[in-house]
């Protein structure tokens, strides 16, 4: 007989949970908000912040301006970056799917273009102007 263990939320989960019921109040009310910048997993925190949004009432239209223009903006940064707009930086991703469907999408990587070069998603090698295969991080093999 298979039994499964019971799901236990924290009390710290339960206020993480409800924290973006507030936090959306506070945004459609004129609030900046933006993603957050520590402790971040290897930009998968990124994404797991915005999921959090997303599943908080944000609408993915929502979700995206906090990932971009308004952290740009709350730094002083919006006409350098945070939009697509001729002049400013060009760093962005190609992804495979609309994050406006459905912001998971915006973890469907195709590429990634930085300082004019593109790289794969999938494994980061550089795709143009030459394709070079990704070097191993400095932590594998040691």
């Amino acid at each position: 007989m298979r039994v499964r263990s019971p799901v236990h939320l924290w009390p710290e989960d339960m206020a993480v949970l409800s924290m973006g019921n507030e936090l959306r109040k506070l945004y459609r009310n004129g609030t900046s908000l933006q993603l957050g910048a520590h402790g971040q997993m290897f930009g998968l925190d990124a994404h797991w912040e915005m999921d959090l949004f997303s599943r908080s009432g944000f609408t993915p239209a929502e979700v995206l301006e906090i990932a971009t223009i308004k952290g740009a903006a709350q730094h002083g940064l919006d006409a350098q970056l945070g939009s697509l707009e001729v002049g400013k930086l060009a760093d962005l991703v190609v992804l495979d799917a609309n994050p406006l469907d459905d912001i998971g999408n915006a973890q469907k990587i195709r590429y990634v273009m930085k300082n004019g070069v593109v790289f794969a998603g999938a494994d980061a090698a550089r795709v143009w102007p030459v394709a070079k295969a990704a070097p191993k991080p400095y932590f594998v093999g040691r």
